[in-house]
């Protein structure tokens, strides 16, 4: 087994499947012997910030389940668009002794690790959705009305709930980006926990695949009634309010389920285990008003935002 293991960061990272692949392929080669792990950003020229979420989770497993590693990064003197992004939304400093970059353009959502075994977890989470995402200069614009930024809302606590609620997980990761050339917001949520899969395979024993059960989970009244950890879900709501306004992506064990903005559904399986659930959701402000100007449904009674 290698004394040393050097994770060698793709081109472009993004929450697909070829990204993800090759990264817990790379992962794959740690095991307790290792003494060191490299990562190189030489060949890395792009990442979207929300990946921020997914790739620090992958840092947080290492560290946690081996901790006798010692964990080392090589960025560019100069550095390039993928390292800045790293670096504006905090990923970075979070590891090394490196400064956070000023992000002059406000597209930054920071990344964030959060304990959850502290007793104000749920109000940090508040805070901190508070302060980078509800708070967010673009935010607002992206709603006709409060109510419909009410709804949005819900579904990003909705799915920190589940990791509070559900994950067996002590770390969540959070973190996100505003495109403005898309006029879109996208935010991811990954944790360490045991997995949809997992958490679902009671009620699902006709299924054979993760991204079976993650597609189950995503369904309608389909939460768990034996279990309680597997109870209120919650992803129909989310998917719900996303359909033909955004995107959604969950990566759970072998599973990759995704969801277009047109609604469309596809169910791959990975050729790695992701040791957790990543989450991300994306929506375009012109969708969203386009929805609100059509749809015809009735109103929440409240338009106080949860926080």
């Amino acid at each position: 087994m290698p004394d040393k293991v050097t994770i060698m960061l793709p081109s472009s990272v993004y929450s697909n499947e070829a990204t993800i692949n090759s990264l817990l392929k790379q992962f794959s080669q740690i095991d307790p012997f290792t003494k060191e792990v490299h990562y190189n950003t030489a060949n890395m020229k792009w990442i979207d910030g929300e990946v921020s979420s997914l790739l620090g989770s992958l840092f947080e497993k290492v560290k946690t389940e081996y901790p006798q590693i010692n964990q080392y990064i090589a960025t560019h003197k100069s550095k390039t668009a993928a390292e800045q992004t790293l670096l504006k939304n905090g990923l970075l400093p979070h590891y090394l002794p490196v400064e956070k970059m000023e992000d002059t353009y406000n597209t930054a959502i920071d990344f964030n690790v959060i304990d959850l075994t502290e007793a104000t977890a749920k109000n940090v989470v508040l805070t901190y959705l508070k302060q980078q995402v509800y708070s967010h200069q673009e935010w607002e614009k992206n709603f006709s009305v409060a109510e419909d930024q009410v709804e949005f809302s819900d579904s990003i606590f909705e799915l920190v709930s589940n990791i509070l609620e559900h994950s067996r997980s002590t770390l969540m990761l959070i973190s996100g980006q505003f495109y403005p050339n898309k006029d879109e917001f996208r935010i991811s949520i990954a944790d360490l926990g045991i997995g949809i899969p997992i958490t679902v395979q009671n009620e699902t024993p006709h299924l054979t695949s993760d991204s079976e059960r993650i597609d189950w989970a995503t369904k309608k009244s389909m939460t768990s009634k034996t279990h309680a950890h597997a109870r209120g879900l919650g992803l129909y709501r989310i998917k719900d309010r996303l359909t033909n306004v955004g995107s959604l992506i969950i990566v759970s064990g072998h599973g990759y389920w995704k969801m277009d903005d047109n609604g469309h559904v596809t169910q791959t399986k990975l050729s790695y285990q992701y040791p957790g659930t990543y989450v991300k959701i994306s929506f375009s402000r012109s969708k969203v008003l386009d929805k609100m100007k059509n749809k015809d449904t009735i109103k929440p009674d409240t338009t106080e935002l949860p926080f």
